[in-house]
Order: C-alpha cells, then structure tokens, then sequence
C-alpha cells in the first residue's frame, strides 16, 4: 500500500514500541510470566511493573491499537505497580 504523506518513514524513534506499533505513551514492554509481571516504560524513561497481570492481558495489549489507551482503561487502577529507578 502506497501513502502520498508516509508519516512512519519520518516518524521518530521513541514513536514505534517494541512491537513496530506507534505509541506516544509506551516506549516499550515486556512480560515476565513467572511472575505475571508486565514491566513497561514509558516515553518519558519511567519503568513501572504491574503485577499478577494475567498473560491474556498482556496478549491483548500487545495487539491492541492504542497501547496507551489499553494501559488507561485495562491495567492502571485494576493492578497494583510498583515504579522502578529510570534506565541509565
């Protein structure tokens, strides 16, 4: 498919996640299913783990659209989190 204004080709780096999907929010994620931890940072450098977060949870966000709308509406206030030191 061809785009007259191809946005993803200048589109900077912090705009793509792990997954290749774009995200203002969430620069990336991971899940640790030993723990049911999903350990995402965001754009701003902030780490956060969610805990007991079931691996269906994280199916679905890794598939969703709005990585940051997932976050808002299905794991912020439903899981307890714990905020890790920033990357250095």
């Amino acid at each position: 498919m061809h785009y007259k204004n191809n946005f993803y080709a200048t589109a900077p780096a912090w705009f793509f996640n792990a997954y290749g999907m774009p995200s203002s929010v969430v620069a990336h994620m991971n899940y640790y299913p030993e723990t049911s931890t999903l350990r995402v940072t965001y754009t701003s450098g902030e780490i956060y783990d969610y805990l007991k977060v079931p691996a269906a949870i994280y199916d679905a966000m890794k598939q969703s659209w709005s990585k940051g709308k997932y976050l808002n509406t299905v794991i912020k206030g439903r899981f307890q989190y714990k905020k890790l030191n920033r990357e250095t």
